[in-house]
């Protein structure tokens, strides 16, 4: 009777990425946090503030923590992946809509040759401001299923892998 649900469990325990990538995404998002915050030598693109440096390094470990995180601690998992989301929304804000200069590059490749030159600042402003939206409004989303979905099996259901 409880085949089904042991075929899934062997399923997405055999797409699961080893244990030691989480171990290295997190040691790399670490890496970055601690020089944003000034741990070690790591210097910030000129004008960008600790925190933002700081949010990309959690971003990784968080994306660590998803793939550390056993199939089981499906609520766990979900936070991770809101808290990931947001952070992304909250970068892509800050170069979107906050004020300074921004500086783009834009390049295109096909097979051998690729081109590469300055990008137009208000067109990345765009693509960023877009992508921020999304993310924000994504995040949203996994923040409401993270908070307000019943624990795995409680709906009749086999936990999500």
């Amino acid at each position: 009777m409880n085949e089904p649900r042991d075929r899934q469990a062997a399923d997405a325990s055999s797409k699961r990425p080893p244990a030691w990538l989480a171990w290295v995404v997190m040691a790399a998002g670490a890496f970055v946090v601690a020089g944003a915050i000034g741990w070690i030598p790591l210097r910030l693109s000129p004008g960008v503030p600790r925190w933002v440096g700081a949010a990309a390094g959690f971003v990784f470990i968080l994306g660590g923590i998803a793939i550390a995180l056993p199939p089981q601690a499906v609520r766990l998992v979900g936070v991770a992946g809101a808290m990931l989301v947001t952070l992304l929304a909250a970068i892509g804000g800050w170069i979107a809509f906050a004020p300074g200069a921004r500086h783009f590059t834009s390049s295109a490749s096909s097979g051998a040759v690729a081109v590469s030159s300055e990008g137009s600042e208000w067109a990345g402003r765009i693509v960023f401001g877009i992508g921020a939206v999304l993310c924000g409004a994504f995040a949203a989303y996994l923040w409401k299923r993270a908070l307000t979905s019943p624990p795995p099996g409680e709906d009749g259901n086999a936990p999500r892998a």
